[in-house]
């Protein structure tokens, strides 16, 4: 109600200040509200308490409720109480102040116009709404305070919140009861923090329990000379069995580098054999090196296609073919490169996997004496 008779007064201020002399000396208090924010005195008497608002343009400042000073007080007393109020709450001056009275409300209008000499005082009965038809009961301010009040109720202000209880009006009967708990969602964030912290080191616990007991029975599965012996007895030995085989792999390199190659000769023979017999109708006169790892092999076929064939199998080039009949048969002699394939000889790879089946029989050896222990 208060904002409202703000706007009200706002908008009538230019009007009222031309027609009605006696408020001319109210103009600066009323100017426009472009000029600056304007503040607003709000006071309600009643037979209980006096509500005493400070409001800037719209907004609500400060408001209290005093339950000392009634309607039945001097009206001068109610004037001091709320400059009082003004001064601690270090409001200022103000430019309006609107009254509501249960009684002698006129009396409290003229009190505040002596003590407010340059501010506009009206009692805010000017702006409730009126109808030809109101009598002087329902028209009194005593019967408009419930309607303000659930004006006030409405207006979404923080300073209102604590004024005014929680109210439904619904009978007992239809209202569901709700369970209100005594802890909020804090507690039960917490406790579900607790718990999953308390399962996550539960969880590593036996985790490391496990990785403890893996590790026991490893141990327990050698013969107790090598369980329990001195770990520098132990890393002594490691360190001799590390050095032997580094021994044999230096010694092993040595030799791949002196057999790589040595039988070259021997398996391309074989090679060329084997296939020469798989395609059939085809014979080899001649077999001579040539530049880098490549031999050039002559020879006769009675088929194009058997040297085709023979050259595909064996990677070769055909450089040469020339067609004779011989006792009136077709003869092609072929000359055709040959790459060599410079690989390990078939004893050194049978060589390296023996060892690494001695090696892995190495390696299970322990274990399988821990077991029969």
């Amino acid at each position: 109600m208060a904002r409202a008779a703000y706007y009200l007064s706002s908008a009538e201020a230019g009007m009222a200040l031309e027609d009605d002399a006696d408020d001319a000396q109210f103009a600066p208090a009323m100017a426009p509200m472009d000029m600056g924010p304007r503040k607003t005195l709000v006071v309600r008497a009643g037979s209980e308490d006096t509500l005493v608002m400070f409001l800037q343009d719209d907004e609500l400042l400060h408001y209290e409720s005093l339950r000392s000073i009634t309607t039945y007080d001097a009206p001068e007393t109610i004037c001091s109480r709320v400059l009082l109020l003004q001064d601690e709450y270090g409001v200022g001056d103000v430019q309006h102040v609107l009254l509501l009275s249960d009684d002698r409300e006129d009396a409290i209008v003229e009190s505040f116009k002596m003590f407010f000499s340059d501010t506009r005082v009206e009692s805010i009965r000017k702006y409730l709404p009126k109808f030809e038809s109101d009598d002087q009961e329902t028209s009194s301010p005593s019967n408009a305070a419930l309607a303000v009040a659930v004006a006030l109720r409405l207006v979404n202000d923080e300073l209102y919140q604590g004024a005014f209880e929680d109210v439904n009006l619904l009978p007992k009967k239809l209202l569901r009861r709700r369970i209100k708990l005594p802890v909020t969602w804090h507690v039960f964030a917490l406790y579900g923090a607790l718990f999953v912290t308390v399962v996550f080191f539960v969880g590593r616990y036996f985790t490391i329990e496990s990785d403890i007991s893996a590790k026991k029975y490893k141990v327990e599965q050698f013969a107790e000379d090598v369980a329990y012996a001195d770990p520098l007895v132990l890393q002594a030995r490691v360190d001799s069995i590390n050095a032997i085989t580094k021994g044999y792999r230096r010694a092993l390199l040595v030799l791949d580098s002196l057999l790589i190659g040595s039988d070259t000769w021997s398996r391309s023979l074989e090679m060329t054999n084997r296939e020469a017999a798989v395609v059939k109708g085809i014979w080899v006169d001649r077999w001579r090196p040539s530049d880098g790892n490549v031999v050039v092999l002559t020879g006769n076929a009675t088929s194009r296609d058997r040297i085709v064939s023979l050259a595909e199998r064996l990677d070769g080039q055909i450089n040469e073919l020339t067609f004779s009949e011989i006792r009136e048969a077709p003869v092609y002699t072929f000359e055709m490169r040959v790459p060599l394939k410079v690989e390990l000889p078939e004893a050194a790879r049978y060589l390296r996997e023996q060892v690494a089946i001695e090696n892995a029989e190495a390696n299970s050896t322990p274990t399988s004496v821990a077991s029969s222990n």
